[in-house]
């Protein structure tokens, strides 16, 4: 709210803007910085809180990562695996298709176009 105000002695148009709120926060502690109180240091419970909220979203963002692998593998080794399970409420997170996977035999891999053959054989 504070900042409105500022913003009022550079535009007649209350039309806001990134540049013109980044240039009067930049006016504000340039000019007013003994009016205005510094903020508290984060404590070591809020740096540790702040540690432990990254950690997680790293772990959430690898997990997405390594579904999202799964799924494409499955896609193109054992499709009928996805179909089997996409209508499950946990989907291919579930204990039963973990089971199913751990069970199911390695794939032999089909090459994708024939090998080329030798003339002279």
């Amino acid at each position: 709210m504070a900042a409105a105000r500022y913003r009022d002695r550079h535009t007649v148009a209350r039309k806001k803007s990134d540049h013109l709120d980044a240039m009067v926060l930049a006016n504000i502690l340039r000019t007013d910085k003994a009016v205005h109180r510094p903020l508290p240091d984060d404590s070591e419970l809020a740096q540790a809180v702040a540690v432990l909220a990254r950690a997680q979203q790293d772990a959430v963002w690898d997990r997405t990562q390594a579904g999202n692998k799964l799924r494409s593998h499955l896609r193109e080794y054992f499709p009928g695996f996805l179909a089997a399970f996409q209508h499950k409420r946990e989907g291919i997170s579930s204990s039963i298709a973990r089971a199913v996977l751990a069970a199911a035999p390695l794939p032999i891999r089909q090459p994708s176009s024939p090998a080329p053959s030798c003339a002279r054989c």
